[in-house]
């Protein structure tokens, strides 16, 4: 997988976007429309003839209607969804794995910082480097 820097700088926004992403589709799927539900008298087909009673669901054409287009926005949402959500999880464990691979310590801990969000003038002060070297050693590990 191919990560860019935008990537890395957006790092952090991953895990909250994901968990975003699965409340969202959750409270879709909480939404679903009723259906009409009733229960029916009558008695068994054998000797001794006994009561019994049968809950039963169904809809009107209406009801129906609704149901479907919501069946039909929420698989299409939880594929668009679940997509989304394999997509930023294959982009954590890349940058994990690039991070993991970096043997220089210094360049290392410029990418344990900038996946925190920081800037890389924040950085270079932390790591006692000009900006610009910060720049270029993010550079050499990352496409524009």
């Amino acid at each position: 997988m191919e990560i860019t820097r935008k990537d890395v700088m957006n790092y952090h926004l991953l895990e909250p976007l994901i968990e975003r992403n699965k409340k969202k589709l959750q409270k879709y799927k909480d939404n679903e429309p009723l259906v009409s539900v009733g229960k029916v008298f009558g008695s068994s087909h054998v000797f001794p003839f006994e009561a019994r009673g049968f809950t039963v669901s169904g809809s009107q054409p209406e009801e129906y209607q609704k149901w479907k287009e919501w069946d039909q926005k929420c698989r299409y949402l939880e594929i668009s969804i679940k997509t989304d959500i394999k997509r930023m999880t294959d982009l954590k464990i890349a940058i994990d794995e690039l991070i993991i691979g970096i043997e220089d310590a210094e360049d290392k801990m410029i990418f344990e910082y900038l996946i925190e969000g920081k800037s890389q003038q924040w950085i270079a002060k932390q790591v006692g480097l000009d900006q610009s070297v910060v720049s270029r050693r993010i550079k050499k590990y990352l496409k524009l």
